[in-house]
């Protein structure tokens, strides 16, 4: 009787152990995993992508806008005019996205995103 109570009462300890540790593994993967944060993150850091890569056909726009305007004739003058309006438009784009990214960047921070590299 004593041999069966000592392994019954160690069986019991170690139910009690396991469970403990399963309940706060759980508690642990809800705080670091949970899906809905993962998808949310995951959306904004597309995002933020998103508007990089914009970024980045802007700024290689205005640098062929401004060869184009070296490459132009004195006597072109139509085209030197709309390379100009074209390059104020790109200009302005550009700084619209660049205030868009950094609202990006800020929301990411906000939302408290896991394993954020900016």
């Amino acid at each position: 009787y004593n041999k069966f109570m000592s392994k019954l009462l160690i069986l019991f300890f170690i139910f009690l152990a396991t469970n403990e540790s399963h309940a706060n593994f759980e508690e642990l993967k809800d705080v670091i995993t949970d899906p809905a944060v993962s998808r949310r993150c995951k959306a904004l850091l597309n995002a933020r992508a998103d508007k990089i890569r914009v970024q980045q056909k802007l700024q290689s726009l205005i640098l062929r806008n401004k060869k184009m305007q070296k490459q132009s004739k004195p006597e072109q003058n139509i085209v030197k005019t709309r390379l100009e309006l074209n390059l104020i438009q790109l200009n302005n784009n550009l700084k619209l996205t660049e205030l868009n990214l950094k609202a990006s960047e800020e929301n990411i921070v906000r939302k408290g995103c896991p394993g954020i590299t900016l």
